[in-house]
């Protein structure tokens, strides 16, 4: 699957259930940002290239569950562009 004009595709990062220190959290005590890798982008997108992490807002995009590639499959969405709340940097 390829994204085209000005969608990117991203592949969800899994979410924790556990701290670094190793105690579980539950569900309801998790924090609710989404975060992912991309996949996949559209030719006329400007600002990320795939193998940048993001961070994008909750209700946003179309999440599918449809095998992307032989390396990524599982959960993933489909953004615009705009969509995205910002690039992680690797020393984040």
């Amino acid at each position: 699957m390829e994204a085209v004009g000005e969608r990117i595709i991203v592949r969800e990062d899994a979410e924790r259930d556990r701290s670094d220190g190793g105690v579980f959290i539950p569900p309801t005590a998790r924090a609710e940002e989404n975060t992912g890798t991309v996949v996949s982008v559209g030719s006329k997108v400007k600002e990320v290239k795939p193998g940048d992490r993001v961070l994008y807002t909750k209700y946003n995009g179309m999440e599918i569950t449809r095998h992307v590639d032989d390396d990524h499959a599982g959960e993933t969405v489909v953004l615009r562009e705009e969509e995205l709340v910002a690039i992680i940097l690797d020393d984040e």
